[in-house]
């Protein structure tokens, strides 16, 4: 093992400890496959902060195959009786994988961050729960599953993915005005993709059906795509078979300050940033700053509250590029980092909007 992954290493830049290292973690692995340690505490940190960000798979001269042995660890730390999943992470597990709690959850979240409850309630609550608050943003009322257009089109089967239904972003509902000038018919599964039940080694008992389905979120659709053929993220199926149609609309002119977080997914996984720069640059006069920094923000889906410290510490830097930067657009695939960043502005007095790309090209649309 050369080490030459670990400059990558969110965990390793922020610590610069070897156990939090890529070539560190291996070598726990590789003692556990053997019976050479016990999974303690120590060793359970080692390996569960570990982000899922593949940066070092992706810049591996010997092609090692990392996301293969980091589920084997995650399936040992299962096995374990010492690795505990927090309190706050479980229920938001259950949350997340049940359409139907979701809509209800999600629904109590929304009427929390209208009546100002959520920031009033935040002291009270342990830190983890107080980052599942952050969640709350203003939901729109009434929930549309499905966005018909009047002209002969294509239907297309989209799973919005399940943080962003909780969240309030309904970010497919906002869409429709884009998919109905495409001359697109959507119909939204609400079903968990299963990515959740895979980051911990378990089997996955919720996934997306097998058929042709497109996902909003990056980390859901490079799960998806990694499972199953069919699977493709929602970007690089427009740029591939409705480009020609998207040149033909009318965008108006956007002068807000706009920057493009490309996630950890997008860039390590599904590769498809030029596919999302591209939609953007159909927008004219859009001021697009992509962030100036390689490598993870810090959210690592749930990590970020499993290991706050870890994900505030490698947060940082992003969030002094967007202050330095006078952001006042945030757009992320991944609606996890996007509101792990926000939290952290937010703590610092900073506020912004968060959207998906494709939410940017829907308010910019003209006759939207």
């Amino acid at each position: 093992m050369c080490g030459a992954c670990s400059p990558e290493c969110p965990t390793y830049r922020l610590t610069r400890d070897e156990n939090f290292s890529p070539r560190g973690r291996i070598a726990t692995i590789r003692a556990i496959a053997r019976d050479e340690l016990v999974i303690d505490q120590a060793v359970i940190k080692h390996l569960d902060t570990c982000l899922h960000c593949f940066s070092c798979q992706k810049n591996c001269p010997s092609q090692v195959n990392y996301a293969a042995l980091i589920h084997y660890a995650q399936q040992k730390l299962q096995a374990s009786s010492a690795y505990k999943i927090p309190l706050a992470v479980r229920l938001l597990h259950r949350v997340l994988t049940r359409p139907g709690l979701r809509r209800v959850s999600g629904a109590f979240l929304a009427l929390a961050a209208r009546l100002k409850l959520t920031l009033l309630a935040r002291p009270f609550f342990p830190r983890p729960y107080r980052r599942i608050l952050s969640y709350a943003l203003p939901q729109q009322h009434g929930l549309v599953s499905t966005v018909k257009s009047d002209s002969p089109s294509t239907t297309l089967l989209i799973n919005p993915g399940c943080v962003d239904s909780l969240s309030g972003q309904k970010t497919l509902q906002k869409l429709a005005p884009l998919f109905t000038k495409l001359n697109l018919n959507v119909v939204s599964n609400p079903r968990c993709c299963g990515a959740i039940a895979y980051r911990y080694g378990q089997a996955t008992e919720h996934t997306i059906d097998q058929q042709a389905e497109l996902l909003l979120n990056s980390a859901c659709a490079a799960y998806a795509a990694e499972q199953s053929a069919v699977k493709q993220d929602i970007h690089t199926f427009l740029v591939t078979h409705h480009f020609a149609a998207l040149q033909q609309l009318k965008f108006k002119s956007c002068n807000a300050r706009v920057m493009l977080h490309a996630s950890c997914s997008v860039r390590n996984r599904l590769h498809n940033i030029h596919s999302i720069q591209k939609l953007l640059d159909l927008v004219p006069g859009l001021k697009r700053m992509d962030i100036p920094l390689q490598g993870c923000c810090g959210a690592g889906g749930d990590r970020v509250l499993h290991y706050p410290d870890f994900a505030d510490g490698i947060a940082a830097p992003y969030t002094a590029a967007i202050r330095r930067q006078h952001v006042e657009v945030l757009l992320s695939t991944d609606i996890s980092c996007a509101l792990h960043i926000r939290e952290q502005l937010l703590l610092q007095g900073y506020t912004l909007e968060v959207m998906h790309p494709l939410g940017l090209l829907c308010q910019y649309l003209e006759d939207a």
